[in-house]
């Protein structure tokens, strides 16, 4: 049963919270009335998950989360915080909250964030220790460091994948392949009821992927997924398997002829803006209309990511025209603002690279590169949305403009039979 405080002075507001809880999960929930009140009720019981007001009398949110924070490391503080309030968001997040949401409260968006929530707390509540990873199954000489993730549900698998795409130099197509054999076997392993770790060890030369099973391994259903998906070497074990990944060296740029770019987008590609605006300076500036625009991009967001979860899960599935959709209302929110045309150039164009797309028959390997690129992108937004309007901690707003768009133009030329030359790379700015 997860137990959540939730804290502010109107009573309204606690419990248009209070029947949103009620109505979609099992919780014991207690209330207070300003900070002061919710430290206390912190030190006497703990909690799973305080739902924090910033404006309060007596002790405001930003001290009460400060306070708690001092002695309990573990509760999930989320901030309430009225539209347009960006300098105390900032302050609360600064104290140890770890999330924030705006009044009045979107009850969508509630629900999907208040379910990541539960996932965490899940965690923390029935975290599991796993026996020690002996060693990959090849002989190589490895660092002594390695990143592990346990993984016990769709969102931890989908949480590695997402880790191993954002790698700079786990990339190519052996990286490629490897994240298929590893995504598939971890789901496979899933549906079987069984648990399992990834272990990612490196060296000088290459990364070692290995993937363990906490009980029920079926070697030969491993064996087939291995070898349809990976062509380099691996090795197949009692419980686990290992894959060597060689490490992606220096790209190769290619020309902007052989890339057939017009000049709209050669401009954006090299257009350097000589004065840095900073975020912080940014906002100021801001008009309150686009501010309540803000939960609309966050939605867009997690539809995006959602589609494309789900198409990875399933080769069947097919939900481009939904992608593209969302693609153009989130181009649609942030054309308005002059500074930023540049990002909605880039997310128009990647809209309609997807909607001429031929989809049927589509290689399953480039699908799925398709996909990994496409959840890249959409990882960049939501980190693009954050530092600028959320936390505001950019040094300058343009830092995304000419990256964002050479990742859709290498979604694109997945599919452009005279983009790239066999050994040649797209060189990311």
């Amino acid at each position: 049963m997860t137990k959540i405080l939730i804290v502010d002075d109107n009573t309204n507001n606690r419990l248009t919270l209070k029947l949103l809880l009620e109505a979609c999960t099992e919780c014991t929930i207690r209330e207070a009335v300003n900070g002061k009140e919710a430290v206390q009720m912190c030190i006497d019981e703990a909690y799973d998950l305080v739902f924090m007001d910033i404006m309060m009398p007596v002790m405001d949110g930003i001290e009460a989360t400060r306070q708690i924070r001092s002695f309990d490391h573990c509760v999930l503080i989320v901030a309430i915080s009225a539209m347009g309030d960006d300098y105390n968001k900032e302050r609360i997040l600064f104290a140890g909250a770890k999330d924030y949401m705006t009044k009045p409260i979107n009850s969508d968006l509630f629900i999907k964030r208040l379910e990541n929530y539960r996932l965490l707390i899940r965690w923390r509540q029935n975290q599991r220790k796993f026996a020690a990873l002996s060693t990959n199954l090849f002989e190589e000489e490895v660092y002594s460091r390695a990143s592990i993730f346990y993984l016990r549900n769709e969102a931890d698998i989908s949480e590695a994948w997402e880790y191993l795409i954002a790698l700079d130099t786990f990339s190519g197509e052996a990286a490629s392949d490897a994240i298929q054999v590893y995504f598939n076997g971890a789901l496979k392993l899933l549906e079987r009821g069984s648990r399992s770790e990834l272990l990612l060890e490196q060296n000088d030369e290459n990364f070692i992927m290995t993937l363990k099973a906490a009980s029920d391994w079926d070697e030969e259903e491993m064996n087939a997924i291995v070898n349809g998906f990976f062509s380099g070497k691996h090795r197949i074990g009692s419980d686990c398997f290992s894959l060597l990944i060689p490490k992606k060296g220096p790209s190769k740029p290619i020309s902007s002829e052989k890339m057939g770019l017009d000049s709209d987008t050669l401009g954006i590609l090299r257009h350097s803006h000589i004065e840095k605006i900073s975020a912080a300076d940014y906002i100021q500036e801001m008009s309150v209309d686009f501010m309540n625009k803000l939960d609309t991009l966050e939605m867009l967001e997690e539809s995006m990511d959602s589609h494309v979860f789900e198409m990875q899960n399933d080769p069947k599935t097919s939900r481009w025209g939904r992608i593209s959709e969302d693609l153009r209302q989130y181009a649609a929110v942030i054309e308005s603002l002059f500074e930023f045309q540049h990002i909605a150039f880039s997310i128009i164009s990647l809209a309609n690279f997807i909607d001429e797309l031929e989809t049927e028959g589509m290689e399953l390997k480039n699908r799925t590169k398709l996909l990994m690129i496409l959840s890249s992108i959409f990882g960049d937004l939501t980190s693009w949305r954050v530092s600028i309007f959320i936390v505001s901690d950019a040094n300058d707003i343009h830092y995304l403009d000419s990256s964002l768009l050479s990742s859709c133009l290498q979604a694109r030329m997945i599919f452009e039979e005279n983009a790239v030359e066999s050994g040649d790379d797209f060189e990311l700015f």
